[in-house]
């Protein structure tokens, strides 16, 4: 806390001689003088900190409770609230919010003060001061448009106001202090004097609308001094002119709720994609959902995730490898009923691979990956009357609880060869974990010296076949020839 002790600054009280007649006619024998002295002392004195406090002494110990009774500082727009702390005769102040600079103060001590001896003080104190700075505050020197022009539709980075001030400002207060009707996002930056503030919206505003804006004196320059008075102005926006247009399409995410850019375009996009459209400005909600579509035959639905971007969500995950096309209706408006000048097409093909199994195994050293039907596995049955025979079949994606019921129904163990064998039978089937599925056969027997016994593994692949938990599935059925040993 600053105090001045100048002695230019000290200004004294001392009871006068026609008082101390009067107590003298009463009595009393104490006929000394009670001085005060009150820091700052002179008219129009500067504080050199915003947390600066006052003080106050008396050559007596007075009645505490009457001093802090009498002692006031006050402003322009009314009472300052304050801290007292007293030590001996005296009392420091200091007030719960920092001084405002620039703002004329008024410290004042003007009634009756008792001492503790019975003396009584009748001081007459009025001390203007200043805190910072005795200049004028800061004020709005400009504004660009000015109250009631017409001007385009400004769009997301394109300058709707421009502030100027008398001084350098204090960003955060300003943009706390500036306010827009109708409501609309925006974000200020300035210039490198911090004397100018370029106000841009976040997105495109209403056409042919009358906005106002409002800056409340609770804006501040850089030192804390608030605006010498609020502003307030309006501008129209013109007639739509400019149609709305795709701006750009891309894989996202949804995240903790949030959309999220999975990759930077179409040709990137994978399972568990969504697909982003996002417009150039905002558009009516209901054309967007009845003008996005992706063929061909790509059931989906479109949600409307902000003013500018919708998501298109197929209702069963991508098919592999299958080319593909986003189309967005010219029919599609913006808010102010403008529609596309161009209907939007893009043919993308996802790089969402075919289901493959990875191997089929039966023990160690008894494996295969050749699931074309072109190589035997050799296999180890056991003896009979059980003839049990257990596959490990490893994919290369992930099952979710109701592909992997499915599953196990697209997978069949039949006799080959000879046509005399009594067909297997499906004993257990487990998944030991999400891409590896566990099948227990019985039923089947060991090739003997005159015969050789076959049997063929067949997975159901295509659309309707084996499907993953992201709608992956085989380019083909597939299938291994299964030799039992002897």
């Amino acid at each position: 806390m600053s105090t001045y002790h100048r002695k230019a600054w000290v200004r004294e009280f001392v009871i006068g001689p026609a008082i101390a007649l009067s107590l003298a006619a009463c009595g009393l024998v104490d006929l000394r003088p009670v001085i005060m002295t009150v820091t700052p002392g002179t008219a129009d004195a500067v504080l050199g900190a915003r947390d600066a406090g006052l003080s106050v002494s008396f050559s007596a110990e007075p009645v505490r409770l009457d001093a802090e009774r009498a002692f006031s500082v006050r402003s322009a727009v009314g009472t300052i609230e304050g801290i007292y702390s007293w030590e001996g005769h005296a009392f420091s102040w200091v007030p719960i919010l920092p001084w405002d600079p620039g703002v004329r103060y008024r410290l004042e001590i003007s009634e009756p003060i008792p001492m503790l001896d019975g003396r009584e003080a009748h001081p007459d104190f009025v001390v203007p001061f200043y805190c910072l700075r005795s200049s004028g505050r800061p004020v709005l020197d400009s504004f660009s448009p000015v109250d009631g022009a017409t001007v385009g539709v400004p769009v997301s980075g394109e300058s709707m106001l421009e502030l100027r001030f008398s001084e350098s400002m204090d960003a955060s207060s300003v943009r706390d202090a500036l306010s827009l009707r109708p409501s609309a996002s925006f974000c200020v930056s300035w210039n490198a004097e911090g004397t100018v503030a370029i106000v841009v919206p976040d997105g495109r505003l209403l056409p042919c609308t009358v906005y106002r804006w409002s800056l409340d004196a609770s804006a501040r320059a850089a030192d804390g001094s608030p605006l010498s008075r609020s502003e307030t102005a309006a501008f129209v926006t013109d007639l739509d002119v400019i149609p709305p247009r795709v701006a750009r399409v891309y894989p996202a995410v949804l995240s903790d709720g949030t959309w999220l850019e999975a990759a930077s375009s179409l040709y990137e996009l994978d399972s568990g994609h969504s697909i982003a459209v996002l417009f150039s400005e905002a558009v009516d909600a209901a054309s967007v959902r009845a003008g996005i579509q992706v063929g061909p035959d790509v059931a989906g639905r479109v949600a409307v995730v902000s003013q500018r971007m919708a998501i298109f969500t197929p209702d069963s995950g991508w098919k592999p490898e299958a080319e593909l096309e986003l189309f967005v209706s010219a029919d599609v408006e913006d808010v102010s009923g403008l529609g596309m000048s161009d209907e939007y097409r893009l043919v993308f093909t996802p790089v969402v691979p075919f289901l493959r199994i990875v191997e089929v195994a039966a023990s160690v050293g008894e494996s295969t990956g050749d699931t074309g039907g072109t190589s035997i596995m050799a296999v180890t049955v056991g003896t009979e009357p059980d003839g049990v025979l257990g596959l490990t079949l490893v994919f290369s994606a992930p099952f979710g609880a109701c592909a992997k019921v499915g599953a196990v129904d697209m997978i069949s163990l039949a006799t080959f060869f000879p046509g005399s064998l009594d067909a297997p039978g499906l004993r257990s089937a487990a998944w030991f974990s999400d891409d590896t599925l566990v099948m227990t056969w019985e039923g089947l027997r060991k090739s003997t010296a005159v015969s050789t016994n076959y049997y063929e593994l067949t997975v159901d692949g295509g659309p309707w076949g084996i499907t993953s938990e992201s709608g992956r599935y085989l380019r083909e059925d597939a299938a291994i020839y299964i030799e039992a040993k002897e």
